[in-house]
């Protein structure tokens, strides 16, 4: 099973791996234009579950407001149903909206050449020019050297995102961003809402997302 978009409630991780049909009923803000008025961010993504009753609590893990997928996946909320949306998470289905959130899992990131054309990122700096001035191979500053040899952008290190194929990139770089603690100690951000108490009053752990369909 091919997971497409996931979060963490009460340390399970929950996918979206389909929906169901388009005519299913729809939800009062849904746009009949698909267009939003909102950004995108985290904070939105879950409201909008909130809203489609397809979770109860206001904090999941494995949602950030940098990761480079979610404009792409707040797009397809817009435009989806309530039914669409819930019957994703919670029974696995299958129609537009999964297969929307699967072309956002399937991007791939690109580089722009001199001329405005695109090509994949992975094809930057592999010795080969692909853009038509081979600007995608000037490549002797500014770019950080992955395990494999390949080269990305000096400033994608430690940008808590991995980038080389390997994730080299992310080696030894400070941790991300922290959770504190009502005593002060900081947790990773990732280890909230992973169904284990990670604080000493476990703080990391209220409020944290629960699906509420069977």
């Amino acid at each position: 099973m091919r997971k497409i978009w996931a979060f963490v409630i009460a340390g399970t991780c929950v996918t979206v791996v389909a929906a169901c049909s388009s005519g299913e009923c729809d939800h009062p803000n849904d746009a009949a234009n698909g267009t939003s008025q909102e950004p995108a961010t985290c904070a939105n993504y879950i409201q909008r579950l909130v809203d489609c009753a397809v979770i109860g609590g206001t904090r999941v893990a494995g949602c950030e407001d940098t990761d480079p997928r979610l404009p792409c996946v707040w797009d397809c909320m817009e435009k989806a149903t309530c039914a669409q949306i819930k019957v994703s998470y919670c029974n696995s289905a299958f129609n537009g909206y999964a297969g929307c959130i699967n072309e956002c899992h399937m991007q791939q990131e690109q580089f722009e050449c001199d001329d405005g054309s695109h090509i994949l990122l992975t094809q930057a700096c592999d010795g080969t020019p692909d853009c038509p001035n081979g600007d995608d191979e000037d490549c002797t500053q500014g770019y950080f050297t992955c395990a494999d040899g390949s080269q990305i952008p000096e400033s994608w290190q430690c940008d808590h995102l991995p980038q080389c194929p390997d994730g080299d990139d992310e080696d030894g770089c400070p941790p991300g961003p922290m959770f504190t603690c009502d005593d002060g100690t900081t947790i990773d951000m990732s280890r909230q809402c992973n169904g284990f108490d990670d604080c000493a009053g476990a703080e990391d752990e209220y409020d944290c997302a629960k699906l509420t369909c069977n």
